[in-house]
């Protein structure tokens, strides 16, 4: 574990940086007595890459090859819009 004192810390606060960045706690004193540590974070998991679903299997899985005529796709957006009520 590494020590450093507050003016040191306020002098190189990079070593002290490049330090916690290695994994190394730091205990910070003052007049010969410890005032605070700087612990660092558990390292981060590796993030998984974001893997997206398949849409074009779903929809398919979902519709199969239908395709909408035009009346049927204007009577859906009439009901979305509340003018069509069944």
């Amino acid at each position: 574990m590494q020590t450093a004192t507050l003016d040191e810390l306020h002098a190189d606060p990079y070593r002290l940086d490049r330090s916690i960045d290695a994994g190394e706690p730091i205990e910070v004193f003052r007049d010969g007595h410890r005032v605070g540590r700087f612990v660092p974070e558990a390292p981060r998991k590796a993030e998984m890459p974001l893997k997206w679903p398949d849409f074009r299997a779903r929809l398919k899985a979902r519709w199969g090859d239908r395709v909408l005529t035009q009346q049927e796709i204007d009577e859906m957006r009439d009901f979305e819009d509340g003018e069509l009520v069944t």
